[in-house]
């Protein structure tokens, strides 16, 4: 299934970027494949860090200003791995990519 919410990752400078994004999950939330465009900062941050934090969110501004790209100054907090949480999110999910696939269709 496709999950819409909002992806963090950290910047190169150490802070929160934040986007829209709709990965594809299985049904037991233990498999998720990211599909950023590989031109996007989200991409740059993933492949430096390895690890991201997905949102689910019912916040309509929230969700908008990401699209916008104007959502890094939502107010967050930092986990202890290097991840950022949004607050206000229903729910979220520390990733680690374990497997690249970089081939484009």
């Amino acid at each position: 299934m496709i999950l819409e919410g909002v992806l963090t990752t950290t910047s190169h400078s150490g802070t929160v970027h934040v986007a829209p994004m709709g990965p594809d999950v299985d049904e037991s939330f233990s498999q998720w494949t990211l599909k950023p465009f590989q031109t996007s900062e989200s991409f740059k941050n993933l492949r430096r860090e390895n690890a991201g934090v997905f949102h689910v969110v019912d916040d309509a501004l929230l969700l908008s200003l990401a699209v916008l790209g104007r959502a890094n100054n939502w107010p967050s907090k930092k986990l202890a791995d290097g991840g950022f949480v949004l607050d206000g999110a229903c729910r979220w999910y520390a990733l680690r990519i374990d497997e690249w696939n970089l081939e484009t269709d």
